[in-house]
């Protein structure tokens, strides 16, 4: 009796363990959806800006440590810090956030290469100063894959860019849990032959990195609703690109660790994923 207990437990607990494997295949490795022949090239860098942390929080800050005569302070004399009975004990927090994400997808056939340099800039306000994404300013690159890197400005344009509004599923309990912020979405075309269009879009993440497992119904979503957007303006891309960038006020790590991406080809059956 024990071992048949045994047995029933081992096949269940190999079910659960099956069904888990493939929900996780279809939904993050895209196993069964459509792939195509295509192949896909990347580079991400981050920029970060720099700044001392609130004053009222770090004051509350201070007070919650040091005791109640504890103090934020920011003057010429004594400098910015925590000050307990007239003396500075502790220099204030610094706080680092994302300012972009920029990089260059690459798309090939195998024969040609076309080039996608993209920026991404998690904050909305800070759109209107975006960076160009020069040839120089991606020069760090260039000895790790000299064929992605040849090319010169004057190959690509920028053709513009546009802030979407947070995006919803439709279920409140579920926006709060995801916690995704405005998207950054810009249209980049290569302008040598064969030409080509890339929507490429950035979503901002508050809600963690455990969400780089969901990825893809969210990019899926995500693009379907750029092309969307872009058809009605009588505009067409040939590939989508979608990133998740990861807490951008709260970074950890490199461009692995706080953004994940898709990109797809845009065909008459609908997208198919570029590996």
């Amino acid at each position: 009796m024990k071992a048949r207990i045994a047995v029933s437990i081992a096949a269940t607990v190999g079910c659960v363990g099956l069904i888990a494997g493939a929900a996780y295949a279809v939904t993050v490795l895209e196993w069964v959806m459509p792939a195509s022949n295509l192949q896909l090239g990347y580079a991400a860098a981050l920029d970060y800006s720099i700044k001392t942390a609130d004053p009222s929080a770090l004051d509350a800050q201070a007070k919650a440590m040091h005791g109640p005569e504890a103090e934020a302070i920011d003057d010429s004399e004594t400098g910015a810090g925590v000050r307990v009975g007239g003396n500075v004990v502790e220099p204030p927090p610094m706080a680092r956030k994302i300012t972009s994400v920029y990089g260059l997808f690459t798309v090939s056939d195998g024969k040609s290469i076309q080039r996608f340099p993209y920026s991404i800039v998690p904050d909305m306000f800070d759109r209107d100063q975006r960076e160009p994404v020069t040839h120089e300013r991606l020069r760090r690159f260039h000895s790790r894959a000299p064929a992605y890197f040849d090319y010169a400005d004057s190959d690509w344009k920028l053709e513009g860019c546009k802030s979407f509004l947070t995006p919803s599923t439709g279920i409140s309990s579920v926006d709060v849990r995801l916690r995704l912020g405005s998207s950054d979405v810009c249209i980049v075309r290569w302008l040598k032959e064969p030409q080509a269009t890339m929507l490429i879009g950035g979503v901002v993440a508050d809600g963690g990195r455990w969400m780089r497992h969901l990825i893809t119904p969210i990019c899926r979503l995500m693009s379907s609703g750029w092309l969307e957007e872009l058809a009605g303006q009588g505009g067409k891309a040939d590939y989508v690109a979608c990133a998740l960038i990861f807490d951008p006020e709260r970074p950890a790590g490199g461009p692995r660790d706080v953004m994940d991406r898709r990109v797809y080809q845009v065909t008459d059956k609908g997208l198919a994923v570029i590996r």
